[in-house]
């Protein structure tokens, strides 16, 4: 959730091996890259890479990242209550 400076974009690496690699995070209604970045994490470590701008709009963000090679993928609701059914349902495609 947004505090202070924005939502926070926080980076968690929960194995035993320093990582390096590459993320990006989108609007899934634009396709505008928000933030785009290469970080490098300790093992077991936690860090704050930057923050986005809070919204009053309800947005589904779009997380992509890439270590050893290999892509994953994960999203981010981001609303005020209260969210319309229709809107949360239309991106449901977005996820598979």
């Amino acid at each position: 959730d947004a505090k202070g400076n924005g939502h926070p974009v926080v980076i968690v690496n929960d194995t035993r091996d320093q990582v390096e690699g590459n993320f990006s995070i989108k609007d899934a209604d634009t396709k505008k890259v928000l933030l785009s970045k290469m970080f490098s994490i300790s093992a077991n470590g936690k860090l704050l890479e930057d923050y986005l701008p809070e919204t009053d709009e309800t947005k589904l963000w779009l997380i992509e990242w890439e270590v050893d090679g290999v892509q994953y993928k994960n999203h981010y609701f981001v609303f005020k209550p209260h969210v319309e059914l229709d809107e949360y349902l239309k991106w449901l495609s977005t996820l598979k």
